[in-house]
């Protein structure tokens, strides 16, 4: 008997819910016990392994390999079945929270986070696949299992927490495990939570206020499910072979995008809500409460519905326990401790809405953070010129460039008085970008040369805001009329570096790439333009989804591209698919969407129509001057 279990327990006897019947080998075997979290932190850290200090710096699998391994050598069974035939009071029981981590992570920090996950839960059985499987055996299994066996248990457990360390490259999201086990998790309708330690939780609000698009889309561009691995080679082919059976790769990826897109908003949104309550008087909150006007908006939302049964705390940064996105109302903060933070807050919903492409819910957030901002903050403050520089990007977004301009130029007297010229950088592009709509285009190009001046001066020339103005003045320039050649070889540089610093993946890049599909086209080069743009249009729809504002613009490029081939059919067809897009986000009398039937019309009417690459400079204005 390994020294492992010469260990006193409170009560030593046969449990009495061992189910002796249960044959792993059976092909639909799928082990069902699981451990209480405090048990993990007071008998098998404290008594097991003898204290915390003998885990440290020892991942999951070696606790496993060095730990449970020893532990259960005499019955040759998982730690829970091991551990119910011993003692009847270690709390071992069937799972009803599935755990989904990396067997690469330090077991310590797995252990906090579930910790803190759990702290008004302690009780909580979670399936924990160190304790609750057998370490002994073989765990290679068929299609049929993984497709069937798998994901009913996971429908059963009806809730799955994934621990994520970092949250912003979390590991396991490069895993082939966790993605089926995340995949699984939303086809079978369970509710879906994160994990992180407190220390993360910070560093995850942090991020999110100071740069939550970017931080996002770094995240995003790390996924690809293709490209995940697995300890076990075997395994890994036996989930790719589930996917492949049920979905593709591209439409994997593109539903653990929204999933996490989803958690990340329902975290902000309830840190918000929290934030909020928290500055009011209690009577104020009663009063809102009852009054029905603390939740103003619904917003629809395609979290699972499943409801969880155990209490949470809302003030837990990792119960995103909403099913349902709501718009929070500000219009009762007043001055205090935590005014700021609830205004920062809001900003930042409305970005991650903005990033997602549903930018009526951001305009919402943008334009609440700026009332309060102008009602509460002295007049010069900072954050009330962020929140409007906010609030125009977003009308820029809209295609409202009467309404984003001079809200552009406020913000631009204000900054050009400050002496941080760095924070003058998007409010230049977005004026220039008005301006390039606006068919002002040597004024955009002047704008664009001011801006790129600066960061050629303070910053390097690999950073984002130097390519994308350096792209964004090849654009203008070409509008001008001037040298097509040089400013394709201008944006192919900005291309080639975005994918070298981001990723093909990154959306930066993939802008990047459109820009290169259009001026191909505008060339004349059309092989090389219906290539990249295809690749572009398709990386979208991974990432995005079908129906985000991104995707309009090299698809209206592409019909055009096709009208050129004489290819009406096509072209009709991405015409048809491009109006209804535009008619939803603008609306049926907005001058894209105008601009985008007449296109439609053209097609379907004027058989043979002469389409020439010219004819795209309404669309180079619509698209490229925000890449």
């Amino acid at each position: 008997m390994s020294q492992l279990n010469n260990i006193c327990y409170e009560t030593i006897s046969t449990f009495d819910h061992v189910d002796e019947q249960e044959d792993e080998k059976a092909p639909n075997f799928f082990p069902v016990y699981g451990v209480p979290v405090k048990f993990i932190q007071n008998t098998f850290i404290k008594t097991i392994c003898k204290g915390r200090d003998k885990l440290i710096g020892k991942s999951t699998f070696n606790v496993c390999e060095e730990i449970v391994k020893p532990f259960t050598l005499e019955s040759k069974s998982s730690f829970c079945r091991h551990m119910m035939k011993k003692s009847s009071k270690a709390g071992i029981g069937k799972a009803d929270v599935f755990i989904s981590h990396a067997w690469k992570y330090m077991f310590l920090d797995v252990v906090d986070a579930l910790v803190a996950h759990f702290k008004d839960e302690p009780d909580a059985i979670i399936w924990f696949d160190i304790f609750s499987v057998n370490q002994h055996t073989s765990n290679n299994k068929t299609f049929d299992w993984w497709s069937s066996t798998f994901q009913e248990a996971i429908r059963k457990f009806g809730r799955t927490v994934m621990i994520l360390l970092p949250w912003h490259d979390p590991l396991p999201l490069t895993r082939a495990w966790c993605l089926w086990e995340l995949y699984s998790t939303i086809i079978t309708d369970v509710k879906f939570e994160v994990a992180f330690s407190p220390s993360e939780y910070d560093n995850f609000l942090h991020t999110m206020m100071v740069a939550p698009e970017q931080s996002i889309n770094q995240m995003k561009a790390k996924i690809n499910v293709e490209n995940s691995s697995a300890q076990n080679d075997i395994d890994r082919q036996q989930i790719f072979q589930a996917i492949q059976k049920r979905t593709t790769f591209d439409k994997l990826n593109n539903i653990v995008f929204q999933c996490l897109e989803k958690w990340v908003l329902e975290t902000l949104i309830n840190r918000l809500t929290y934030l909020y309550k928290k500055s009011l008087p209690s009577t104020a909150v009663e009063t809102i409460m009852k009054a029905g006007e603390y939740v103003a908006k619904q917003i629809k939302s395609t979290v699972p519905k499943k409801k969880n049964k155990a209490s949470h705390d809302e003030s837990h940064p990792n119960h995103a326990k909403s099913e349902e996105h709501v718009f929070v109302s500000i219009e009762n903060l007043q001055e205090g401790p935590l005014m700021k933070d609830v205004l920062i807050m809001t900003s930042v919903i409305g970005l991650v809405f903005q990033n997602q492409g549903d930018y009526k819910n951001a305009k919402l957030y943008h334009t609440a953070c700026y009332e309060r901002c102008k009602a509460l903050l002295p007049e010069n403050d900072p954050l009330t010129f962020d929140a409007l520089e906010n609030l125009a990007s977003i009308h820029e977004h809209l295609s409202d460039y009467e309404q984003s301009r001079p809200l552009y130029e406020d913000s631009y007297k204000f900054r050009m008085a400050q002496d941080r010229p760095t924070n003058l950088l998007h409010t230049i592009n977005g004026l220039g970008s008005c301006a390039l709509h606006m068919n002002e285009f040597d004024k955009a190009f002047e704008l664009y040369q001011q801006g790129l001046g600066i960061c050629q001066e303070l910053l390097n020339e690999h950073d984002t805001m130097t390519l994308t103005l350096r792209s964004n003045l090849a654009i203008s320039n070409k509008m001008r009329g001037k040298d097509i050649d040089e400013a394709f070889q201008q944006i192919v540089s900005c291309y080639e570096k975005c994918k070298e610093l981001f990723g093909g993946s990154h959306p930066d890049t993939l802008r990047a790439l459109y820009n290169v599909g259009n001026m191909e086209f505008c060339r004349g080069n059309v092989t090389e333009a219906e290539q990249q743009l295809g690749q572009c249009i398709d990386a979208y729809i991974t990432i995005f989804g079908p129906n985000h504002p991104d995707i309009i613009h090299p698809q209206l490029t592409l019909a055009h591209l096709h009208l050129h081939k004489q290819e009406f059919g096509t072209a009709i067809k991405k015409y048809e698919e491009c109006y209804e897009k535009t008619k939803a986000l603008l609306g049926e009398d907005h001058e894209k969407t105008h601009y985008v039937f007449n296109c439609l019309e053209k097609a379907k009417n004027i058989s043979g129509y002469d389409f020439k690459a010219e004819d795209t400079n309404d669309n180079n204005k619509l698209h490229n001057s925000s890449s």
